[in-house]
């Protein structure tokens, strides 16, 4: 790979104007020898800044670039989002600085997840129900991540490095969010592999019916509250394109037993309300959490005794520690099937 090469130099005026005329005129940019179209986007707010900070010049240096003149795929690569956010989470940090941040996001997914649910619940009664079903599915997964960033802390941070890898992942992947919010809808289920049976159908992504049945093989249901409501797309099955239309979404928000997706929802949003106003997004809260469940991996033996005793010790520990009623904490959306062994499985 050649080595980098010092491009011009030119006053912050100067590169604005030839920055702007490219992204004006990207054919005679292409043909540029200064090859400033490739650099706009990143130049351009460099040079902003510098025009609007002192009057002296920029020198630009242009990155490598292969035989035919095109960035290279490993330079065209960008950090995965995971990595970056396990790294920023618990890489090198004392644990004290990561119950820190860990309660920082629980506490801004929450809050934003109340936002989606009131644009939601407006665009539903002015009848956008396309839109209304994605903003609420996305409300959904971001009342999803408390409960990843919470599955987060149960773990021993120097332990358990894969499974922590792995809950950043589903941080950010709408089928591992899925599962996590129906799966709350079972509370009482009585083993780790009941736990598990159920996960695998949640991040089930395809689900294919034979020529004899006369029925469509299925993709996930997140293709249906993403995808959808929002894209036009061209059906294999019926041989036509796809357009999002409201009247399609109407049997989704139709209330079954006086109950609707956006109400379940509302019902999500608030238990996470209670839960931050009792103090348990707290740090000192997050603290106690860690110390008993970093203990005690929930894996493929455990069962729901074994889970309830271990909460029960983090209630006490709480009240003790913290000051927060053990029954507050036992009555709280705290306590659930921790699903990290789950999401080191696949999803």
């Amino acid at each position: 790979m050649a080595p980098a090469q010092r491009g011009p130099v030119c006053s912050p005026a100067v590169l604005c104007q030839r920055l702007a005329f490219c992204h004006c005129c990207p054919r005679r940019a292409r043909r540029s020898s200064c090859r400033l179209w490739r650099l706009r986007r990143r130049l351009l707010c460099a040079a902003f800044t510098e025009c609007h900070a002192a009057p002296h010049e920029i020198e630009i240096t242009l990155a490598p670039e292969g035989p035919t003149g095109f960035m290279s795929s490993q330079a065209n690569q960008a950090p995965k989002p995971a990595e970056v956010l396990y790294t920023n989470l618990f890489v090198g940090l004392p644990p004290e600085r990561s119950y820190e941040l860990l309660s920082e996001g629980i506490l801004a997914c929450c809050h934003n997840a109340e936002r989606l649910l009131a644009d939601a619940e407006i665009l539903e009664q002015t009848d956008r129900l396309c839109t209304a079903r994605f903003l609420l599915t996305t409300a959904r997964e971001e009342l999803a991540k408390p409960h990843i960033l919470l599955d987060a802390c149960r773990l021993d941070f120097d332990k358990h490095v894969s499974v922590l890898r792995a809950l950043c992942g589903a941080f950010y992947n709408h089928i591992a969010k899925h599962a996590y919010i129906e799966l709350k809808r079972f509370p009482s289920l009585g083993s780790m592999a009941e736990v598990v049976e159920l996960w695998k159908i949640e991040v089930r992504r395809w689900w294919p019916t034979t020529a004899e049945s006369g029925e469509p093989s299925m993709p996930h249901d997140t293709y249906f509250d993403r995808e959808l409501p929002l894209y036009v797309d061209f059906d294999d099955y019926s041989r036509r394109w796809l357009t999002p239309e409201n009247d399609s979404q109407r049997a989704y928000f139709t209330p079954i037993l006086r109950e609707t997706v956006v109400s379940r929802v509302r019902d999500l949003v608030r238990a996470l309300h209670d839960a931050e106003v009792k103090g348990l997004f707290s740090v000192a809260s997050l603290r106690v959490i860690n110390e008993v469940f970093r203990k005690h991996y929930v894996g493929d033996d455990a069962t729901a005794e074994v889970v309830e005793r271990i909460h029960r010790q983090a209630a006490t520990k709480i009240e003790q520690d913290v000051g927060i009623s053990a029954a507050s904490f036992l009555e709280s959306t705290v306590v659930q099937w921790p699903l990290y062994h789950c999401v080191s499985q696949g999803y």
